[in-house]
């Protein structure tokens, strides 16, 4: 969400499987504010050790390629991105671990498609929070009650 203080609204997801301390995914996403809209997506590769996922993302945003280490934590059962500013060291951007993180929660989805059929008329379908990569360059959602992406 957008604010004054933060006037870049993001909304993204993360897949990721753990293989004892080893963790492998992927994010998608998407970013707007006042001087850009864009969307990324890419890999995440790393471990997890004392309950910190340590993640290199490697992702592709416009067209541009880069790397950057990520943290988080599992709390209450959700996935918490804590988020530093960044700096550049050797060709990756790196968190900048000398104040306090920002704290991104991430809501936690079935891996389903689809999660549940109406039972009841005009009772809405949830869907699972995915995005697809429009050929104008948008991202969108899965939406309506077959949970289907819809381009522009």
């Amino acid at each position: 969400m957008a604010t004054k203080t933060a006037p870049y609204s993001v909304n993204e997801k993360i897949k990721i499987e753990i293989m004892g301390d080893k963790v492998v995914g992927t994010k998608i996403g998407n970013q707007s504010g006042p001087d850009l809209t864009n969307g990324y997506f890419g890999d995440l590769n790393g471990s997890i050790k004392d309950n910190i996922l340590e993640l290199v993302y490697s992702y592709t945003v416009e067209g541009a390629n880069g790397k950057e280490l990520e943290n988080y934590e599992f709390q209450d059962g959700s996935l918490v991105k804590m988020r530093w500013p960044l700096i550049s060291k050797n060709k990756i951007l790196v968190p900048d671990k000398t104040g306090e993180p920002q704290k991104q929660i991430y809501n936690k989805v079935l891996c389903e498609s689809k999660i549940a059929e109406p039972s009841v008329p005009n009772e809405p379908t949830l869907c699972t929070m995915e995005a697809k990569l429009c050929p104008d360059g948008s991202y969108v959602g899965r939406t309506g009650p077959k949970c289907q992406f819809v381009c522009p």
